[in-house]
């Protein structure tokens, strides 16, 4: 009977709408169900997502981080293995000048040692007298002293140049504690200076790994946010994709249903006419076969109620008369309404 939709009544019709239309809501509902259950899943799914990027955020902070200790640790003790080399380059530095000082010092000595012997001996081969190296008088040995010879101008000219000579020295050995003294501090100076720069470049490259945390950071953010804009976006699109979908699936419902009763519609009226056609051919038969007058006769119109024919004796044939309306039954109403036709406008 499902197969012959004309031929249903409105029994039928009615449970075989109702059918349909709990089967689309069923199919509705498993849709609904399975589209929260989506959303449940993609929910947990961006959520674990961003869990995980914020947690790799946080480990390529930690990296950054300790990679930026590291090389701050590892530049200064370069910097400290640097100053050490550089002291020992100045120590030795200093040494070498200070020995180059020792030895022209001691050269000086002896020079003046030299000279001062030689001023003495050509003293004694002039005067013809042992003198002390230092100019005394003769060792208390001798019975008595002599007395101090008058300085010459020789004399006086060679204890100028000694004492000249001492002054050289004492002003070279201050010089050369001087400029020990400025090395070192110029070292100090040096060393704070580098410590202060290596301070500096630690402390911007502190900076620099922080900015580029930071900028990774939003850049993460940005992603996240693009990324849920793009879900929310594919979720409406995919509820308005249904919804026009449910529409064109209830457009598509509709028109069938309409062809249905047209169809029921085109059938019902088919009947009718076939109906009509075969009690115009009884009646023909009937008047052809009792040509003296009608006879009273129950035709079968499938369902309908039946016609009655008056049958006379021979003679002239009489004008046929319209039979007598009979009252419809409820039955017969019921009957003609399964195949769509109202017996009121036969």
């Amino acid at each position: 009977m499902l197969n012959d939709p004309t031929a249903m009544s409105e029994d039928e019709k009615r449970k075989y709408v109702e059918m349909v239309t709990s089967t689309t809501r069923f199919k509705n509902y498993n849709e609904t169900l399975k589209s929260n259950v989506g959303g449940v899943d993609s929910l947990s799914k961006r959520l674990e997502e961003r869990a995980r990027i914020e947690e790799e955020q946080r480990q390529a902070n930690r990296r950054l981080l300790s990679d930026a200790n590291l090389k701050a640790e590892r530049k200064k003790k370069e910097s400290i293995l640097k100053m050490t080399e550089d002291k020992v380059q100045n120590r030795a530095k200093y040494k070498v000048q200070a020995s180059e000082a020792e030895r022209t010092k001691e050269r000086l000595r002896r020079e003046a040692e030299r000279k001062m012997e030689d001023y003495w001996e050509r003293k004694v081969k002039e005067e013809g007298k042992v003198l002390h190296p230092n100019g005394s008088s003769p060792s208390p040995a001798q019975p008595s002293p002599e007395p101090v010879v008058a300085e010459t101008d020789d004399e006086k000219m060679e204890r100028i140049e000694v004492e000249e000579k001492r002054r050289e020295e004492e002003e070279f050995k201050r010089m050369v504690e001087e400029r020990e003294k400025e090395i070192v501090r110029e070292r100090e100076r040096a060393e704070e200076v580098a410590r202060a720069e290596e301070v500096m470049r630690v402390r911007e490259e502190e900076r620099a790994a922080l900015r580029r945390v930071e900028e990774e950071r939003i850049r993460l953010e940005q992603e996240i946010i693009e990324k849920e804009i793009a879900e929310k976006e594919r979720v409406e699109f995919e509820k308005e994709e249904a919804a026009r979908m449910l529409r064109e699936e209830q457009e598509r419902k509709q028109e069938q249903l309409r062809i249905v009763e047209e169809q029921k519609k085109a059938a019902a009226m088919e009947k009718i006419r076939m109906a009509e056609e075969e009690a115009r051919l009884i009646r023909e038969k009937l008047e052809a076969e009792n040509p003296a007058g009608p006879i009273r006769q129950k035709v079968d119109l499938s369902g309908l109620s039946g016609v009655t024919v008056k049958k006379d004796g021979g003679g002239e044939k009489p004008k046929p008369k319209p039979p007598p309306k009979k009252a419809i039954s409820e039955e017969d109403k019921k009957k003609a309404a399964k195949f769509g036709i109202k017996l009121d406008d036969l």
